[in-house]
């Protein structure tokens, strides 16, 4: 994430243009999904693991928001922390969908179909 935003005046390339959104939702919904499962699976409880990737999300988004206001070229806006959130948010409901479904003894993806 930061490394990207590291680079001085970086556009995205015209294809992508205006995709700015997307990508903060996919970025953080990784980051969500990565944080929640080794959190729940060490010994945290599922709503302690689910608060503290969370506020690590939040204070992540804040981080990167702010980093990049030092980058010659490079803009912040309310609007973009906000969908830093809600990714990581998407990311944190994938993780909890994958690890109920795992602890009913179902693989993620089977359908019961041969």
């Amino acid at each position: 994430m930061v490394a990207f935003s590291s680079i001085p005046r970086l556009r995205p390339p015209a294809l992508l243009e205006g995709w700015d959104a997307v990508f903060h939702l996919v970025q953080f919904a990784g980051f969500g999904l990565l944080l929640y499962r080794p959190l729940a699976r060490h010994g945290a409880d599922a709503r302690r693991a689910c608060w503290l990737t969370l506020a690590v999300s939040a204070a992540m988004a804040a981080a990167y928001e702010g980093h990049k206001l030092m980058v010659p070229g490079r803009h912040t806006y309310p609007y973009d922390y906000v969908t830093d959130l809600f990714g990581a948010l998407a990311g944190l409901g994938l993780a909890q969908f994958i690890r109920g479904r795992n602890e009913h003894g179902e693989v993620p993806g089977d359908q019961g179909h041969l």
